[in-house]
């Protein structure tokens, strides 16, 4: 009966170790800063392109001279389209390398991929919105529709990275990306409850709110790859990994 007790002992003490030897040497969530580098340098480059061109009338009318070209508006789109792909492509490969990770690490490598997914979903649901809802014209309802895919544009940032972030902080005792994602989901909610205010409903807003939601919404652009880039510079410097 010893000798039985004795062996079951060691034999969770073998498991034990072999366990630690796994975490030790299967990879750590802090591998993918360059990962998150990369993305955040992709979505900054398209936030430069959409903030040209969606300030290109008031830069046109300011400064003539720095007036942008029409086949910008056009690479918008595509520059659209690249991101998302470059994101999806993302997606495929943490989902090929989820099995190397540490348990941790796994666990925050899903919660990341999942709110991506998300995040892609809702933006395209949004985007096939705006781009199909005003050809019904002026029905009963469009208004509405408008309203509602603006506001839920605004707040996408909260799905991704905001909600990722908060959740990566809590879980790896990070104080800096807690507060980073709380960050981002308080800009988001600003914004979205600015974009109904934009809207005139149910009243109109003061000059000096719109003024103020219209620069953060320009903004807007920047909050995604800032925060993926200040993610990536705090990965990199952690002494260690998850």
């Amino acid at each position: 009966m010893e000798n039985n007790q004795t062996t079951r002992t060691m034999a969770m003490e073998d498991l034990h170790l072999i366990r630690q030897v796994l975490d030790q040497t299967a990879t750590s969530f802090q591998t993918l800063a360059p990962v998150f580098w990369r993305m955040g340098l992709v979505w900054l480059l398209y936030g430069v392109l959409a903030f040209f061109v969606n300030t290109s009338d008031f830069i046109g009318y300011y400064f003539p001279p720095l007036a942008l070209p029409l086949s910008l508006y056009g690479l918008l789109t595509w520059a659209k389209v690249v991101l998302v792909v470059y994101l999806l492509v993302q997606c495929v490969l943490w989902q090929r390398r989820k099995g190397g990770f540490a348990a941790l690490s796994g666990q925050l490598l899903g919660i990341w991929q999942l709110f991506l997914v998300l995040y892609l979903l809702l933006f395209g649901v949004v985007e096939a919105g705006l781009r199909f809802v005003p050809n019904l014209g002026m029905e009963m309802g469009v208004f509405d529709i408008m309203t509602v895919c603006m506001a839920f544009q605004w707040f996408l940032p909260v799905i991704f990275p905001g909600m990722p972030l908060i959740i990566t902080g809590i879980l790896l005792r990070e104080r800096g990306l807690w507060w980073l994602g709380v960050g981002m989901a308080v800009l988001g909610g600003i914004l979205s409850l600015g974009g109904i205010l934009l809207t005139g409903y149910p009243q109109p807003a003061s000059r000096q709110v719109l003024l103020s939601i219209g620069a953060l919404g320009l903004l807007q652009y920047f909050f995604q790859p800032a925060a993926l880039l200040l993610l990536a510079r705090r990965l990199k410097r952690r002494p260690e990994g998850a």
